[in-house]
Formats: C-alpha cells, structure tokens, sequence
C-alpha cells in the first residue's frame, strides 16, 4: 500500500500532475436528469435558483466513483449517527483521474425539507465547518489506476452540536460550489420513541402488494405543545429518499402517544427481493454471472440475462436491501480491487412503447442516471446496459421512467409483493424555537417488524 503525506501531494500538485486533467475530464451535473455542463462553469458563481448541486446523494463529476458512508464498523447502514455517541461516519471514495487532488469536505446544517437552514456554522457545529482529506491511498497492481481518499466525521475537529439534516460536500480545493459529489447525514438525538407496526396494506386490493407502515411516536420528558405545526416525520424504504413518505399528521393523541394510523398514505410497495451480482473475485464466476473477461487489457464481467419479473411468482431471496459492498477476495486488499465494465442483459418480446428503462439501486445513488440507462438492442431483443464498477456485491433492481411515473416505476419490471423482506427507517423531527428541525427520534425496523 502507498500512503501519500500532505506535503508530498502537495508536492505531486506543485508540479501540475493532476490540474490540467482534473479540468479536462468534469463533468458536472446540474439536474435529476443530470445533464452536462461545460466545466467552465466550476469557477462562476451561481444563485441560489441555479446551483450546481442538489441536496441530496448525488456524483456530479464522472471520475469519482465507489462513494461510501456509513457509520464505522457497519457499512450497510445508512448515514444516520447519534449526536452523542462516540460512533463516527466513514466516507471512502475513489479518483480515477489517474493524479491526485486535494479534496476538502464541509457539513451544513439543514431544515426538515433539505433545504439550507438559517443557523449559522457556529451554532451547528464545535470546530471547522471545512476539512481537507489527507488520508490518501494509492492503487496498485490494477488495470485501472485509482487514488482512494478516506475520512471520518465527526472527528477532534469538527463535531456537530445540534441534531437535524446535514449535507456533506467534497470538493477540490477552492470549488465549494462545485462540489465533486454531496450526501445526506442525519444525525438523532433519542427525546421520543417509536412503536411500529409493519404490516400488509389495510386496503383490501392493495393486500397482496403493498406493505402499510403505522406507527405510534411516544413523548418522554420531551414535550411537543404544537404537533400539528411543528411535528414531522419521514418514512424511508431501505434508506432511499427518492420515494419517502414525508407529509402525514397524527390521525389522533392520546396521553403522550401520537397515533399514525392510516389506511393508504402510509403504504409502499413491497416490490421484489433485489437481484444481485458477486464481483468479489476475478478468478471465479459466482450464481448471476456468465462470463469474466480480460479484453484489451480491461476487465468485462457478464452477467446472466435477467428476467421480467411483473407476474412472477414470489420466492424469497437474501438480499441487502440494494447497497452494496467493495470487496476484492481475490487478494484481500480494497487498493488491489479492479474496476471492471459490468454488462447487463434484460431480454423482453419488445420494445417499451413508453419510458426508458434503468439500472437502479445503491450502484446508481437511487437515482436514475444517464450512466444507468439501458439502450434498446433490436437484433438481440433485450436491453442492455453497462457500468463500471468497483469489485464488489451489489443489489440492483430495473426501473421504468415514464410520463405517468416520472419518479420512477419498479413494479413493471420487478413485480410487488407483500411478503417482500423491506427495512424501514421512521425518523420524528420537530421545530425548535431556536429556528432549525431538529430530529428527535429514530427507529430502523424491517416489514417483519424486527
């Protein structure tokens, strides 16, 4: 392994090893759609109207890959940390500009809706509201030359203070506006607590599809006088934001307790178990995988045609709820991991005659990405798609945008079915005089309320 001190990259920068190809090779996204930009636009100011970020887990550059974030020692769950444990979260990403940047990060405060809160860092955060990523690591042995960058937060010199939504920006130097990709962190305090009840749809049409999240939210010592007006909760299927339930009210209160009770607003698609692909090791093709190939000196992993999936018959398969992992079993080491072009097949009678099919899951950011989108091949009659990956397990399902579902539709193509496995994320936040959300509660349980 190849460890790289700040003063020796800022040598590497000096000389001008990576500059001139970091500008080169931007690409900025400034959409859902995420179009191209000129990256010109890196150094000009932009309004609030006209950011070239979103808030929300979002790769706006097409040279960093492989982001990951998670609370140390557990990297399948989601961004979300205690604001007093000791507990930190891990970002791990890679550059595959072929040089080395400094990369800065920085944490803003934000309200319930992800918007940009009116507190100031000082008020949010003890220390630096910016910091620069000196934990650097060099590739070796792989086809595809990376540099893979590693921090922690909260650390000694930034911790935040208060509870509530927080975005993380990484950014070159000098280009917070610009950043290369942002992410969500919620961090909790524990002032109330939940009762869940997973259960199937009360509707009785939607019974055999649909999973119905109630919910009881219990006051302790902390007290909220206005629930109607200061009180929201957000539901996540799986950690994903794209599809989360954030607008309900209490049905009713009795005593200390806050009855989410409802027949349909509260109800998900179960859809299917996700579908997977062992990437793990070079030598050996695992279930899912037809073929592993070394073309031209890079590396091409071919999966098995995928089937429609719409009127299937329900069979429960283990899954990790649509993340995934890197992993190179091969020689043990994640410096050592290649990137390989992992091709998907879903073959079907015909053409969509509307909508535009995608890869989607953890590997896409749950966002449905140019990157992800399969293109019609009408001698082989499939769709077909292909994304470079880091070695790894990854779940993935296929998604159809349309004019009726412009968020998306899984069910088309995947089915749904209540007994699907489903984790759940219910998270309580409430308004504080002080004039920031702050979130007050937390529960993660799954559709067999475990």
């Amino acid at each position: 392994m190849s460890k790289y001190s700040l003063s020796t990259l800022l040598r590497f920068s000096a000389f001008g090893l990576f500059g001139v190809l970091f500008f080169m090779k931007c690409t900025v996204y400034s959409a859902d759609s995420l179009s191209q930009s000129n990256t010109n636009d890196r150094n000009t100011s932009t309004s609030e109207d006209n950011k070239l970020y979103l808030y929300k887990d979002r790769n706006y550059v097409d040279f960093i890959k492989s982001v990951t974030l998670f609370p140390a020692g557990s990297p399948l769950l989601p961004p979300i940390i205690d604001l007093h444990t000791s507990t930190p979260l891990i970002l791990r990403f890679d550059d595959l500009s072929g040089g080395f940047e400094n990369y800065y990060y920085s944490v803003t405060h934000c309200s319930f809706e992800w918007e940009t809160s009116s507190l100031l860092a000082s008020e949010y955060l003890r220390g630096f509201q910016e910091m620069s990523i000196t934990e650097i690591s060099q590739s070796f042995n792989t086809v595809q030359n990376y540099a893979h960058y590693e921090a922690s937060w909260p650390n000694d010199m930034s911790q935040p203070v208060l509870s509530g939504n927080y975005l993380l920006k990484v950014y070159a130097e000098g280009q917070e506006d610009a950043p290369v990709f942002t992410r969500r962190i919620v961090v909790t305090e524990q002032l109330a607590r939940f009762r869940p009840n997973v259960k199937a749809a009360s509707v009785i049409s939607e019974r055999r599809y649909r999973q119905e999240v109630d919910f009881d939210l219990i006051q302790a010592e902390f007290k909220i006088y206005e629930p109607y007006r200061d009180l929201h909760v957000a539901i996540l299927q799986n950690h994903r934001w794209d599809n989360a339930i954030t607008d309900l009210e209490p049905v009713f209160m009795k005593g200390n307790e806050m009855v989410y009770d409802f027949d349909e607003a509260n109800n998900f698609d179960g859809l299917n178990e996700f579908r997977w692909f062992d990437a793990k090791s070079l030598r050996f093709a695992a279930l899912n995988t037809d073929s592993i190939r070394e073309i031209n000196g890079e590396w091409h992993f071919f999966l098995t045609p995928d089937q429609r999936r719409t009127y299937g018959v329900y069979r429960t398969d283990q899954d990790i709820n649509g993340k995934f992992i890197i992993r190179n079993d091969d020689f043990g080491d994640h410096l050592e991991a290649e990137y390989l072009y992992v091709h998907f097949y879903l073959p079907m009678e015909s053409q969509l005659i509307r909508g535009k099919v995608y890869v989607f899951g953890g590997l896409t950011n749950w966002n449905h990405s140019e990157e992800g989108l399969m293109n019609w091949n009408q001698e082989q009659k499939r769709y077909e798609c292909t994304l470079y990956l880091k070695q790894g397990y990854y779940n993935y399902m296929y998604s159809v945008i349309d004019p009726e579902n412009p968020r998306g539709d899984q069910r088309l193509i995947e089915g749904s079915h209540q007994a699907t496995e489903n984790a759940y994320t219910l998270l309580a936040y409430c308004y504080d005089p002080s004039g920031y959300d702050r979130v007050i509660g937390v529960l993660s349980t799954d559709s067999f309320n475990n």
